[in-house]
């Protein structure tokens, strides 16, 4: 799925990002991916969109491909 809705960030309407920074909140919300065989490229809109925080999660042993985070 995540390949095929090719955007960045969760939040686009600006509207909404001001209402959730004016409620304390991160402009976007953390976006989580569930990946079995860890096959994401960094070309993905999500993951390349530097105001987006991802947190991505697998079991498979492929190398994260320079993803950093904790571990990293």
């Amino acid at each position: 799925m995540l390949r095929r809705v090719r955007r960045g960030g969760l939040v686009r309407d600006p509207q909404r990002r001001q209402r959730r920074v004016a409620r304390g909140l991160a402009p976007d919300p953390l976006a989580i991916v569930v990946s079995r065989r860890l096959t994401l490229t960094p070309d993905l809109p999500l993951l390349a969109d530097p105001h987006s925080r991802v947190v991505v999660l697998t079991a498979s042993d492929a190398s994260s491909g320079g993803v950093h985070g904790i571990g990293n």
